[in-house]
């Protein structure tokens, strides 16, 4: 289970094909009966788009019943798939599969040292990082810049964007302007999706001004969703573990407290926590979560 995995994006088909619904409505998820075809090369990264760019409501054969996250004698029943992902991510054997490997001459540091343009269709970093903040429709629609700048060591959907390898990471998170442009990359998703950093240091995040807008957006194309648990996982890999837990208490709030963003409750739950390589940080966000459960 990985950037692309199952349950998380068969939740990316069903709010897409259930777009006339107003955005926090209870849905029902749906199994496509062939989600093998998900995976199949480009097509696991570009039918959402082809769906929701030209299809409008798409019908496919499913089967399935109504899903709710289950909350049993207060604990959170996940799904075991997306479990087993966050701790092969946790336990570092990506960092220990490529400790002998090479870096690659057109791989991911070349990217971040702003000697090579992001493949396909992409820029420098710089480039990216100068021009591209704020064109929020340029950042929904290009598929390729995502995986450059928030590497991990398992291959994407992006066929043109090497794995991270142990050390490029260890480069990265010891040189100061690689260090630098990973954290504007990070402000410029942040924005993308309505929200910034308070501080630098702490990663405590707020809503940006154009909050509702983005937080609308950020629910019609789910597939963002994929795209925050890589930047939360990247993150972890690069130095800047101490930002997973703000943005998922931000996230938490919004949720629970605010009303907000219901539809990536089950992503938060079973992707993003997942992700949080400390595990008294992340036992701390999963109480913070069933305590707002056990108050409904």
């Amino acid at each position: 289970v990985s950037e692309s995995s199952g349950r998380q994006k068969m939740l990316c088909v069903r709010n897409l094909l259930s777009r006339t619904k107003p955005v926090g409505q209870h849905q029902t998820l749906t199994t496509v009966t062939r989600p093998g075809l998900l995976h199949r090369g480009w097509l696991k990264w570009i039918l959402p788009t082809l769906i929701s760019g030209f299809f409008g409501v798409y019908s496919y054969s499913v089967h399935g019943k109504p899903y709710e996250l289950e909350f049993v004698q207060g604990k959170l029943v996940k799904d075991s798939n997306a479990v087993l992902a966050g701790t092969r991510y946790r336990d570092g054997s990506g960092a220990r599969k490529t400790a002998k490997d090479p870096i690659p001459s057109n791989g991911i540091l070349k990217f971040y040292q702003n000697e090579m343009k992001s493949r396909p269709n992409g820029d420098y970093i710089e480039y990216i990082l100068s021009s591209w903040c704020g064109q929020y429709e340029l950042l929904e629609a290009h598929h390729g810049y995502i995986q450059w700048l928030f590497p991990l060591y398992e291959t994407g959907v992006n066929s043109e964007c090497p794995p991270l390898v142990a050390q490029e990471a260890e480069i990265i998170k010891s040189d100061p302007e690689c260090r630098s442009r990973l954290v504007r990359s990070y402000q410029m998703m942040l924005h993308f999706y309505g929200m910034e950093i308070v501080d630098k240091e702490t990663g405590s995040i707020k809503r940006h001004s154009q909050w509702k807008y983005r937080y609308e957006n950020l629910e019609v194309h789910p597939h963002n969703f994929m795209r925050i648990t890589r930047i939360l996982k990247s993150l972890g890999d690069l130095g800047f573990q101490h930002y997973q837990k703000p943005l998922i208490e931000f996230l938490i709030d919004e949720i629970y407290v605010h009303g907000e963003l219901k539809s990536t409750e089950y992503s938060l739950i079973n992707f993003w926590v997942e992700a949080v390589k400390d595990d008294k940080e992340r036992a701390e966000l999963e109480q913070k979560i069933i305590s707002f459960k056990e108050a409904k």
